[in-house]
Order: C-alpha cells, then structure tokens, then sequence
C-alpha cells in the first residue's frame, strides 16, 4: 500500500505546494517552484490528485533522454494536468505562490505563472473539501484573444452523459500529434464526467458561461510500455 503524506501543513517553498484531507484520503499537489534548468518540464501550475490508495490524475514522468517520445510527450505541457495557450508550451520560468491556507473544513493553495506565456497572466488556485472535492478555479487575463486549453489527464475508464463524436486531429506538434482517438463535443452548460479505477472514482465538474469545446484523447500508445521499463 503506498503511503500517505502526513495530514498537517506542508509546503516546499522550492517546488509545489500539497494539501490534503484528514479523514479521507485526498491529495492534490499544485507545482510553482523553478523550473528545474535542463531536466525541468514545462508543466507550470500542474497539479496531481491522488486519492483510494491511487495516483488519479498523474504527472507523466520521465523516460530515458534518448527516446523521441521524451521530448514528443513527456517533457510537454501537453502531458501535464495545466494550460496550454494556442496550443504553445509554457516558456521555462519559475511561479509564485500567493497562498497556502489549511483549516478545519477546507484547504487552499494558490499560485501564478505570469511568464509562462508572453502576455497572459496566469494564477491557478486549488481548494481541497473535507469530504475530497477539489475546487479548481484558473484565472487567465489578456489584452489579446488566445484559445487555452485545460488539460486533465485522468487514470481509469471514461464515461459522460455528454455525447462525443470523432474528430480531426488536435494538432501537428507539441504532443497533440500524439494523441490517440481524439472525440469532441460542444455545451454552453455545466458538464460531467467520471472515470472509475478499481475502488476509486473521479467526478468532474465543469460550469461554463460560454460555448466550450471539449475534446478527449487518450495518450500514445508507447507511453505505457516505456514506463513499465524503468
């Protein structure tokens, strides 16, 4: 059985900060710290659920160097669970953490990213419930009209109520060239989904005020049998 992180205030000023539940096993990790020179990944505002004894919603990883799919997936922005802006990866840049408040009902990291990308101002804050719901709220502000994409990468099989048809391709480069069986849908109202994992299950909340694309994908098919290596 993995184990936990200790229930009480924890927080590395260098790399992210990590909240979690006392009674249910629920922790999230948002990443601010430097970016890490030539081995960091441009993954700025990540964050990482774990929950049930499970790494829920994870963080790719490392191959060796060697292998293309390295920099292709695994040291993109695409295969973290951030934002994209025009599908770019994020620039090499260190965050600041603004926030990290723990009490008896809920617990609250909030960071920014303001030199990710040119232009864009970029905070992400992440509030953990007692009873393991996580509230992600992303604020993007800019002069010029961009399309940002929030990524969650998500372990376990995938349903919704929503209905999704196949489409094009995400994307030519940046790791969208690797995504396999992309569908798409459109809503302007909330939108769920789950994905279920042995005993573990992860519902997902999205409100919208806007006409939102959502698009799911699965990762490259490689991804797994190079990780089962190391």
């Amino acid at each position: 059985m993995t184990s936990l992180p200790k229930p009480s205030r924890q927080k590395n000023a260098n790399i992210y900060a990590k909240i979690c539940t006392y009674a249910d096993p629920t922790v999230v990790s948002l990443d601010y710290g430097p970016h890490g020179g030539g081995h960091g990944h441009p993954d700025k505002l990540g964050i990482i659920l774990f929950g049930a004894d499970h790494e829920l919603a994870p963080d790719p990883g490392s191959i060796q160097y060697g292998v293309p799919l390295h920099l292709e997936w695994f040291k993109t922005t695409l295969s973290h669970n951030t934002i994209l802006v025009d599908q770019q990866p994020q620039a090499p840049c260190t965050g600041e953490l603004h926030t990290f408040d723990i009490r008896d009902d809920i617990r609250i990291a909030s960071a920014s990213a303001n030199d990710a990308y040119p232009g864009v101002q970029f905070k992400r804050t992440i509030a953990l419930l007692n009873n393991g719901i996580v509230l992600d709220l992303v604020d993007l502000h800019s002069e010029e009209e961009h399309t940002y994409d929030w990524v969650f990468h998500c372990k376990g099989a995938f349903s919704s109520p929503q209905s999704f048809t196949p489409c094009k391709p995400l994307g030519t480069e940046h790791g969208y060239q690797h995504v396999t069986h992309p569908r798409s849908t459109q809503t302007n109202d909330t939108w769920k989904a789950q994905w279920s994992l042995n005993d573990a299950n992860v519902t997902l909340n999205i409100c919208t005020f806007k006409v939102l694309r959502l698009s799911v994908f699965f990762r490259p098919s490689q991804v797994s049998s190079l990780l089962n290596v190391f």
